[in-house]
């Protein structure tokens, strides 16, 4: 097989070559960090144990459900690191035999989503290093997370589970919604609330532009991707994760 040639975007949207050595995995590389898929034990170990420490400066107990150090078919982690040191995470599970972490405790709900031939994904496992950008580093970890799931799996849907003082965060910057009542989430012995966003509401904002029509508007989709490094990032993508013939068929499935 040909050599595969992969590129990276800096700010001012040239794009350069990356050589053999250069690219290990990333999605995205900044100045001061780079966001790409956790597929290594080392990595997961790392990723864990960033978990553990920020679960534990929140007050929460530690998970049983750390991400595992093998491969998932269902389930991507996404870090975003500076100079080896991650500084972010974000795993997306996609809805499958197995079910999401959120049926745990709202199944009824999600299943009702299910019912209107709907696919969801999952957000959880997002933590961020305190002192950090992480506005920016969640927007684009979110972002990473969206094109992987709309665009290569046609999901329509995201759930997130989130304590209900993080609520108005994820309303207002992100736009979703609340579809369950408060209940205690016994994997962290907190309180929990599920939200829910449509993909085509993600779409809709990124296209538009809001925050720019409306400068005091509360939102992080100021921070996501420009169009010329969406369109880089989606063929990235593509030629890391699939092709896309089965993007196309997995598309005609859900529209």
């Amino acid at each position: 097989m040909p050599k595969q040639t992969t590129f990276r975007i800096t700010p001012n949207h040239k794009v350069e070559l990356l050589n053999e050595n250069e690219d290990q995995g990333y999605l995205l590389k900044r100045n001061d960090y780079c966001i790409r898929q956790v597929n290594s034990i080392k990595q997961c170990i790392k990723v864990n144990t960033f978990l553990r420490h920020r679960y534990a400066a929140c007050g929460y107990y530690i998970p049983n459900t750390m991400i595992r150090p093998y491969h998932m078919p269902h389930q991507i982690t996404f870090e975003a690191s500076c100079k080896q040191e991650i500084i972010g995470t974000l795993t997306l599970t996609l809805d499958s035999d197995e079910g999401l972490l959120a049926d745990e405790l709202y199944k009824n709900e999600i299943d009702t989503i299910r019912s209107k031939n709907r696919k969801l994904c999952e957000i959880s496992k997002l933590a961020f290093k305190t002192n950090t950008n992480s506005k920016k580093i969640m927007a684009e970890l979110f972002h990473s997370a969206y094109i992987y799931a709309h665009t290569l799996h046609a999901a329509t849907d995201a759930v997130i589970e989130v304590n209900p003082r993080h609520a108005v965060f994820y309303k207002q910057l992100l736009g979703f919604q609340e579809i369950g009542s408060q209940r205690i989430c016994p994997r962290v012995n907190a309180p929990a609330l599920l939200l829910h966003l449509e993909h085509h509401e993600i779409t809709n904002r990124i296209a538009t532009k809001e925050n720019l029509l409306i400068p005091r508007k509360k939102t992080i989709y100021k921070y996501f991707l420009s169009q010329f490094e969406e369109k880089k990032l989606r063929n990235k993508i593509h030629c890391m994760f699939g092709s896309e013939q089965s993007i196309a068929k997995q598309s005609r499935n859900y529209y």
